[in-house]
């Protein structure tokens, strides 16, 4: 199977906190994008680069594409980064047949820094409350 025989799926979580929000997208199947395209046969830094036009060509008879990426390139206003904070942050890449179902996924969690602190819920606070009124009550009788 060759690279345009899929679709992908790359999420990135912007989100320092504990809470995920994704940026998606397909990051194989498009006009061009700049990957080392090669098969499992290729050496190390010896893919081929697309030039654009051969592009196409490039995903429809290869299994393999490389690239590094990192957070700061999808940088924008609606899923701002910045890599001095302490977070948590998911990203996954999925890959789905031509019907829509799932073939592959992986998932890798990043910590930075410290990572991301947890905030306890106010309903945890209510029922821990609700506990130690209960055995207030018991301990009277």
């Amino acid at each position: 199977m060759f690279l345009d025989g899929l679709s992908y799926e790359l999420g990135i979580d912007f989100d320092a906190g504990v809470g995920t929000n994704f940026q998606s997208f397909d990051p194989i199947n498009q006009s061009d994008a700049d990957h080392s395209i090669g098969d499992n046969s290729t050496g190390q830094g010896a893919g081929e680069e697309s030039n654009g036009a051969n592009y196409p060509t490039l995903i429809g008879s290869n299994n393999l594409a490389q690239n590094s990426w990192n957070m700061d390139f999808f940088d924008s206003g609606a899923f701002p980064f910045d890599a001095n904070v302490d977070g948590l942050y998911d990203i996954y890449l999925l890959a789905r047949d031509g019907q829509g179902g799932e073939v592959s996924r992986v998932d890798i969690q990043v910590i930075v820094g410290n990572g991301a602190v947890e905030v306890a819920e106010p309903g945890i606070f209510a029922v821990f409350g609700l506990g130690l009124a209960g055995l207030a009550l018991m301990r009277r009788r």
